[in-house]
């Protein structure tokens, strides 16, 4: 028996360009580009668009208005 027999098959690696996407979101609040509460937004926008709606759930979660 082998350890990765215990992983699902069907699941998938971010693909680069999503993965640039996010890391150019990340830069941005890094740098001061975009304040944390905007940074959230897209943040939860990004998850939804990627098929993990309790990403964006927690990512509005912190949104404080």
């Amino acid at each position: 028996m082998d350890i990765l027999d215990d992983f699902p098959k069907e699941e998938k690696m971010m693909k680069d360009e999503k993965a640039t996407e996010l890391y150019k979101l990340m830069r941005r609040l890094q740098t001061g580009a975009i304040d944390l509460n905007n940074y959230y937004r897209r943040l939860a926008v990004f998850w939804e668009g990627e098929g993990f709606p309790e990403w964006a759930d927690e990512a509005k979660a912190k949104i404080k208005d």
